[in-house]
């Protein structure tokens, strides 16, 4: 009886390989079997969005009751300083401070104003952080 040898062939187009059939005394090499791929995709960036700061006082415009705070006022708020009512109205950045006698804007930040009521007390208010319809106002009074 004659040897017979086998011959596998593989699919990608390389040379001829000859390989024995696995048996009991031949079990498959290592060599044999394709490499895991070393090409590997990395994960998306999911960097979470910048966050916008926090205002000392929050939401919590009683805080301005004295005339002192630092708040986070998202399109509308009422505030009232030094006894007088002041509506705030926030758009593209910036606030527009309503009272009874008149109206003070402020835009940008870093941006400053500062007004009176008449023999009253003196009030300043800054932007700490303005985005859209969403500003943090620090507001300070002297007297």
């Amino acid at each position: 009886m004659l040897p017979v040898a086998l011959a596998v062939v593989t699919a990608c187009g390389g040379a001829a390989e000859k390989t024995p059939p696995p048996t009991a005394n031949n079990p498959p090499s290592a060599l044999t079997t394709p490499p895991p791929s070393t090409l590997t995709t990395p994960p998306p960036s999911t960097s979470p969005p910048s966050a916008f700061p926090t205002a000392k006082d929050g939401q919590n415009y009683k805080a301005c009751n004295d005339g002192n705070c630092e708040v986070l006022i998202r399109k509308h708020a009422v505030l009232t300083l030094s006894g007088q009512k002041n509506t705030a109205t926030v758009k593209d950045g910036g606030v527009r401070l309503t009272s009874g006698s008149g109206y003070v804007s402020l835009s940008g930040l870093g941006g400053y104003v500062s007004w009176s009521n008449g023999n009253g007390p003196t009030h300043s208010a800054t932007l700490k952080a303005a985005e859209g319809d969403t500003v943090i106002m620090v507001i300070s009074t002297r007297r």
